[in-house]
């Protein structure tokens, strides 16, 4: 009956759409906490490292965390890696890779809320799709009984 294959459809519809979203949904939340964990600790090691800086006196280490991004650019390219660790100018660049990855991870962060917020809209077609079902289903139901006892007269 045409009853019966809508009813199918819509059931199919309503499993596939709570299975995603059970999935995905779980799945972005994981990966949610994971990114602010990993970016608390990177939070906590910024905040090391400044300290480790704020107690350095030497010069170049002023000179280095106030310098543009082309330079600090030029010098991790062209300045060996020994020549930088024996300057001091490790813990700037360290702060600033931290301060990047940190930017990097928060911007990640705010995708993927806005990522959960989007999928609540997949979780209202799913409610949807499931009151479509139920309502096919008792539709179905009552037929079934209506012309199923039909019989018994």
């Amino acid at each position: 009956s045409p009853l019966g294959m809508v009813l199918t459809g819509a059931m199919l519809v309503a499993v596939l759409t709570g299975f995603m979203g059970r999935y995905f949904l779980g799945q972005i939340s994981r990966e949610l906490r994971e990114k602010q964990d990993l970016l608390t600790k990177m939070q906590e090691s910024y905040r090391q490292t400044a300290e480790e800086i704020s107690r350095a006196s030497e010069p170049a280490v002023a000179a280095a965390a106030s310098r543009g991004a082309l330079r600090r650019l030029a010098t991790k390219f062209f300045a060996p890696e020994e020549e930088v660790a024996e300057s001091g100018l490790a813990l700037s660049y360290r702060a600033v890779r931290l301060a990047e990855s940190m930017a990097d991870l928060e911007y990640a962060i705010k995708t993927h809320e806005l990522l959960k917020r989007r999928f609540a809209l997949w979780l209202d077609l799913h409610i949807a799709a499931s009151i479509v079902f139920y309502v096919l289903l008792a539709l179905h139901v009552w037929a079934g009984i209506y012309f199923g006892l039909r019989w018994f007269e």
